[in-house]
């Protein structure tokens, strides 16, 4: 080990790689558990994109695997190394936001820059990314939700600077152009943008990232809705998938709903119910103003299947106008309900909490995507198959729940298992000091976490039997089995060609490109 520190020393500062135990062990594990990883060797924080290169020439001279970190907060194994001494390069220091081009509508961000400081860079400019940022963009990296991937589409990315294995760096799209180079159109020739979408980094490190900015628009409108079932949420779902104005759609089940104020929203909701008594524009944007005030937001608890919408439009007369077909179609199946959790996601903008329950329980989701015509068949079979499991997650006090969203073209349904388990640190480094000091004596749940892994793989076997596709695959969903053979052939033969001593993120996507099937 003091050969390679003095190695890595000739070209990394002291504060850009680190040998302690305790930095290692967050680096293990996920938000989840993973038995067959190991910690890295070493965590290297490079400061530059010279740095990223130096660090790859040096792990290919001394035969070292790279796996590759942004955020840190994947719940699929998509970072963690599954091969010893490897190296681990965490890219949160490329964090700067480069270039805002307002009148070519681009912006151009490392790939380790927080959603949260790229959107705050942008406010000046009235501009926003036309991109589906997660919910925890405070801390999520926008490399690491392009690696990864994120439900809505990727059409908002424009173009890629991506570090090959063999350390040549090409740009994608209008960008590679040798001549007034600007990545302000991503089709120019094959879409090869597209190849490092979702790649889980198997194929290059993103060092940065070219996104389409569109105009921030000014009218808004909020509704949300009540539904008995499941079923009446999904086929609504359905009916609702036409109408493209529709900016933000989520859908939670009953502990879901009456628990959301405790993990992510709460800030926003006391902002919200404060703003009411001074703010006429915001009563009008807020149906059932009136009771919400008497009674504040305990109607939530008596709440079923409820969804949760905003329109946007070119002022909120207009986003209403637009809003008012949509309540048309959820009116058949719901009741309308005080829209103060939509508004509340707005202003809270990112939040991290929701990685844990309510009292500080383990949290994992596991999600599937579907096409949307089968929406009401994935929700009554899902409903099945919880039954099923039903005495087994009594026994263990496993609770599970829904969050379900749609597009015009998707339904996803994300159900997701609360316990009562140990936290790590990469848990109690992230949360607040009161809620550290109470949930760090919670004791290791070992039967219970077993049972947890084995119903989560059972979940997930489940969406591949009912042909789901997966975001965030990591090494955690069927990848390989879901392809057919000619496709997993070419995706097999690109990361051949690209890196043949097998460098990058290896056994991730499912061991793509690591193992000969017919081999084995």
């Amino acid at each position: 080990m003091n050969n390679i520190n003095f190695k890595l020393s000739n070209f990394l500062d002291d504060d850009e790689f680190s040998f302690l135990q305790d930095k290692k062990e967050i680096y293990k594990d996920d938000l989840f558990f993973w038995d067959s990883n190991f910690q890295p060797q070493v965590i290297t924080i490079p400061k530059s994109k010279n740095k990223v290169i130096d660090i790859v020439k040096f792990a290919e001279v001394n035969s070292k695997k790279i796996y590759l970190v942004g955020g840190g907060f994947s719940y699929t194994n998509s970072f963690s190394p599954e091969l010893p001494d490897s190296i681990l390069i965490d890219l949160s220091r490329l964090n700067k936001v480069i270039e805002i081009n307002k009148k070519s509508r681009y912006v151009i961000v490392e790939a380790g820059c927080t959603w949260k400081k790229l959107y705050d860079e942008l406010k000046p400019y009235d501009m926003v990314v036309d991109f589906p940022a997660p919910l925890s963009g405070s801390h999520s990296t926008v490399g690491g939700a392009i690696s990864q991937g994120v439900p809505g589409g990727m059409q908002g990315v424009l173009g890629l600077e991506i570090l090959l294995p063999d350390n040549s760096v090409i740009k994608t799209g209008s960008w590679s152009l040798k001549n007034k180079s600007k990545p302000f159109y991503r089709n120019y020739g094959p879409d090869t943008s597209g190849l490092f979408i979702g790649d889980n980094g198997i194929y290059g490190i993103k060092l940065s990232v070219a996104l389409h900015l569109k105009p921030k628009q000014n009218g808004k409108a909020y509704a949300s809705f009540d539904f008995k079932s499941y079923e009446d949420l999904a086929s609504s779902m359905v009916e609702l998938s036409k109408f493209d104005y529709i900016v933000r759609r989520t859908g939670l089940d009953p502990y879901e709903t009456r628990n959301i104020s405790k993990v992510g929203l709460g800030d926003g909701i006391k902002t919200v119910i404060k703003a009411l008594s001074e703010n006429q524009s915001l009563i009008k944007r807020l149906s059932n103003t009136s009771s919400l005030m008497k009674t504040g937001i305990s109607f939530l608890n008596e709440c079923n299947w409820t969804l949760h919408l905003k329109v946007e439009g070119i002022n909120d007369d207009h986003a209403e106008m637009t809003m008012q077909k949509v309540r048309e179609v959820c009116l058949k199946k719901s009741r309308e309900i005080p829209s103060i959790l939509p508004m509340a996601r707005d202003l809270v903008g990112f939040s991290i909490r929701k990685f844990l329950g309510p009292s500080g329980e383990r949290w994992v989701a596991t999600s599937g995507l579907f096409p949307i015509e089968e929406s009401l068949h994935i929700a009554q079979k899902i409903q099945e198959f919880f039954r099923k499991e039903k005495q087994s997650m009594d026994k263990y006090n496993v609770v599970h729940s829904f969050i379900t969203n749609f597009s015009q073209y998707y339904f996803l349904c994300e159900p997701c298992f609360y316990w009562n388990d140990k936290l790590t640190n990469r848990h109690l480094n992230n949360i607040g000091i009161a809620e550290k000091l109470n949930y760090s004596k919670f004791p290791d749940n070992l039967s219970t976490r077993a049972y947890v892994i084995e119903l989560r793989n059972k979940l997930r076997n489940f969406f591949f039997m009912h042909g789901a596709v997966h975001v965030q695959i990591g090494n955690f969903y069927n990848f390989r089995d879901s392809i057919d053979d000619n496709y997993e052939n070419f995706l097999t033969t690109i990361k051949n060609t690209l890196d043949p001593k097998m460098i990058l993120n290896p056994k991730k996507l499912d061991s793509i490109g690591i193992f000969d099937k017919n081999k084995l």
